[in-house]
């Protein structure tokens, strides 16, 4: 069997493997090539058995199996946050109560209402959790994770080293009581806190080392033959060479066949391109080239035929896209322009990879353009931001002024919170230099809570983040800002933490007001009460003055959860604005190609399929172009098309 470059890829082929990540920017296949491994690998080794997971918030490997029962040997698992809190809670929430009640001042009332909190961004240290319990079981022979887009991938596997703090922050709460027993009763005896805390701490060791084991561990780059999918890359692979990760492969989805028309040759030239600089930028990799299927990956047949070009042997596929933009009605597409949304806040949202930050960023222009009188702010908070590679511009941290009246912004969540952590730490060490013979319960209260000061839960941040956007709305005299949305699972997380936020803040002022007799940090208190009224205002902002504009594409995954999201934000109380319908096989590329034809065929079928479950009758297209949609000259002509339909970029 031959493969690319003459080597399978090692993940296929290392036996020795225990775990295995599939990474990458939204939208570029993981799930795909997560199921597609997980299958050849349960059948190349019936004894084995395999456990294919998902991380992601917004799952779809259930969607990617379409009916095909898998081998007896491969059990497939989409992880369930709430379900996994409830399990740590049962299974560890009594030591961990008993922990902080022998080493801090909180009674028994305090530490029950803190451990009933769902912190924000609960479910990204609960998913290093379960990874941990599933790579220690004896059960799996070979563990395959499908894991969320970059951003949220890179905090997950930034998590372990979290979580080891959060340890050492149990093992300093037990010095207290370590300290008294020794004291009066001469020696100490080892309780069962104790043990808990080593036990967590050998399990955190054994799976760091887990990750670095180029033996037992490998994570897989998925990318696309496309600028702003390889920048994310690079950023991704920065990320794992940085924490001594090891990558041996890296695999190229949906790389476009020659066709039989001017369309089909231009994206394969660019794809072409993009193709070798990947081999160029990333040396020392094995990469794998995975054609473009006609037919979307889902089911039996579509998935073993994606296996076979996952193991380097030829296939056969070819997808396109187009030109202008019109409005879609059943399997008619009418053109007509779209009215562009004014509102204080407009938010872009979908799947990853259907082009949220491209038309966030088109969007932007265009209002900027149209309306000089007025300030616009385009914004990302998304961890793995790709808006600066949208615009072809370095924003720096403070952003850049694209237009006089249009700043362009990529919000450092982690930054943001900085800001609150300084004033807590600054007040805390203030505190307590007024204190003079505290006694040894003062001292080590200050321990904890110094070391309290460089924690922060998950999630926290981006919703510190975005309301300091938020409030520079009205402080700079913006009249809208842009938000370019994380991908589907992390926005409908993100919706929900305002509230989770507001749970946190009424519990921790609930404590600073029964201590106030004794911890006295007035900067400290003050900041959470403006971050208190912030949270409000973000709430209503969202639930009734911001409108969310849906992005998808006609492929029946996408549209799959594009209807959870579209019925999540109706629960969450949030009104779902246009519907986006990107990257559409146009109809001037189908007349004379046959891959053209096949394509836009298998798409309008998607179209009908969903129009019963989403208002696709009333849904803006665009056509997907034979060129890179990268620049400001690139995003304007975007803007025009589907806000002006003011012409064809590519007429063939």
């Amino acid at each position: 069997m031959d493969y690319p470059g003459g080597i399978k890829p090692s993940f296929l082929e290392n036996e020795e493997l225990e775990v295995i990540f599939f990474c990458g920017k939204g939208g570029v296949g993981k799930t795909t090539c997560a199921m597609a491994s997980a299958l050849l690998i349960a059948r190349s080794r019936p004894r084995a058995r395999v456990l294919l997971l998902s991380t992601d918030p917004a799952p779809s490997l259930k969607d990617s199996l379409c009916g095909l029962s898998p081998p007896e040997n491969l059990e497939i698992k989409e992880m369930d946050a709430k379900e996994a809190l409830e399990k740590m809670k049962r299974i560890h929430g009594t030591t961990i109560g008993s922990i902080m009640q022998l080493g801090t001042i909180f009674d028994e009332e305090d530490v029950s209402r803190l451990l009933e909190l769902s912190m924000p961004g609960i479910d990204e240290v609960l998913g290093v959790m379960e990874i941990l319990d599933y790579t220690e079981s004896s059960r799996y022979g070979v563990i395959i994770l499908d894991t969320a887009p970059t951003g949220h991938t890179l905090r997950l596997l930034a998590l372990p080293g979290e979580l080891r703090r959060w340890v050492r922050l149990l093992d300093t709460m037990m010095a207290k009581p370590r300290y008294l027993q020794r004291f009066y009763a001469g020696r100490y005896i080892k309780k069962k806190e104790d043990e808990f805390i080593e036990y967590m701490d050998r399990r955190l060791e054994r799976f760091n080392e887990l990750l670095r084991d180029g033996k037992r561990c490998e994570f897989v780059p998925i990318t696309l033959p496309e600028a702003l999918s390889i920048e994310e890359t690079g950023r991704l692979m920065d990320f794992l060479k940085s924490y001594h990760l090891p990558v041996r492969n890296i695999v190229i989805n949906q790389h476009y066949p020659r066709g039989g028309c001017r369309y089909c040759e231009s994206i394969y030239r660019l794809h072409m391109k993009y193709a070798e600089e990947v081999e160029e930028r990333f040396k020392g990799c094995n990469v794998v080239e995975i054609p473009l299927e006609l037919e979307e990956v889902r089911g039996a047949e579509l998935l073993k035929d994606f296996s076979i070009a996952l193991e380097g042997l030829p296939a056969s596929g070819g997808p396109a896209a187009g030109s202008r933009a019109e409005t879609c009605g059943g399997l008619g597409l009418l053109s007509r322009p779209v009215a562009c949304p004014e509102a204080p806040l407009l938010l872009f949202v979908g799947k990853g990879g259907v082009g949220k930050t491209t038309l966030a960023s088109a969007t932007a222009l265009h209002l900027a353009r149209n309306h000089p009188d007025k300030k616009y702010l385009v914004v990302s908070i998304d961890p793995a931001h790709s808006l600066s590679d949208a615009l072809g511009r370095s924003l720096g941290g403070k952003g850049y002024s694209i237009l006089p009246n249009l700043l362009a912004l990529e919000v450092d969540p982690r930054g943001e919170f900085e800001a609150l952590r300084d004033i807590y730490a600054e007040e805390l060490e203030g505190f307590f230099d007024t204190l003079t013979g505290g006694g040894t319960a003062i001292e080590f209260e200050e321990e904890v809570l110094v070391e309290l000061a460089e924690l922060s839960p998950p999630g926290l941040d981006e919703v510190i983040a975005l309301w300091k956007v938020v409030e520079s709305q009205s402080k700079e005299g913006y009249d809208t800002i842009i938000l370019d949305a994380a991908p589907t699972g992390h926005f409908l997380r993100f919706i929900e933490t305002p509230g989770l936020v507001e749970e946190w803040l009424r519990a921790i002022f609930q404590l600073l007001l029964k201590y106030r007799g004794i911890f006295r940090m007035p900067r400290f208190e003050g900041f959470l009460v403006e971050l208190s009224k912030g949270i409000k205002k973000l709430k209503a902002l969202l639930l009734s003055r911001a409108v969310a504009l849906i992005v998808t594409t006609p492929w029946a995954m996408v549209m799959e959860e594009t209807r959870d999201l579209f019925d999540s934000m109706k629960r969450a109380g949030m009104t779902p604005g246009s519907l986006i319908i990107n990257m559409v096989a146009p109809p001037s590329a189908s007349g004379g190609c046959p891959l053209c034809s096949r394509l836009r065929q298998v798409q309008m079928r998607v179209v009908q399929e969903f129009a019963p479950v989403l208002p696709l009758g009333e849904a803006a297209v665009l056509y997907r172009q034979a060129e890179e949609l990268r620049g400001l000259e690139a995003l304007e002509q975007v803007a025009n098309l589907l806000y002006q339909d003011s012409g064809v970029l590519c007429d063939y």
